[in-house]
């Protein structure tokens, strides 16, 4: 038996050494298991010369984050090409049960997050931004003066969790 971490033993005794993709792919799933919350059971890891792929898909945007920024702190990764996809968990799923029916978005709850991000109050200022949701999913219509607050209206929408895709028609006065 070897004492190199990096080596498996067979089950006819032959130590053979682990490429360093396979250990780069090993370290990566080691570490997105440690990340709080993260269900990895869907999450597919590939390595190779230092590039680690993630495939697969995680149930918000806080994990899909989480996932790309804990497989570039592993020791050796050059690039992380985060394939993942948002695809919110029904209730139950993330712990393995039985599957309901999916989170819907709060409307109304991002209307308000794009007027304060702006500056504006909901109680004073027309609304120049409007919200539409067809599930998790998120269309942001209407003007905006700035690119940085047309920025800022779809970061709010994805700050809420439950969005998993984000459609901007925002126009540019």
């Amino acid at each position: 038996m070897s004492d190199n971490p990096k080596s498996q033993t067979t089950a006819h005794g032959y130590v053979h050494e682990m490429s360093p993709d396979r250990q780069m792919q090993h370290d990566v799933q080691a570490e997105l298991a440690w990340q709080p919350g993260m269900n990895t059971a869907h999450i597919g890891v590939a390595a190779e010369r230092g590039v680690v792929t993630l495939t697969g898909h995680v149930g918000d945007v806080a994990h899909h984050l989480a996932a790309a920024m804990a497989a570039g702190q592993v020791n050796g990764v050059k690039q992380v090409v985060n394939d993942l996809r948002i695809e919110p968990f029904m209730s139950g799923e993330a712990a393995g049960g039985a599957t309901e029916t999916p989170e819907v978005v709060n409307v109304s709850f991002i209307s308000d997050c794009i007027m304060h991000e702006e500056g504006k109050s909901w109680f004073f200022d027309q609304p120049t931004v409007f919200v539409t949701a067809h599930g998790s999913e998120v269309r942001l219509s209407g003007h905006s003066s700035t690119w940085q607050h047309r920025l800022g209206a779809e970061a709010e929408a994805w700050r809420t969790g439950s969005v998993t895709k984000v459609d901007n028609a925002i126009v540019i006065d």
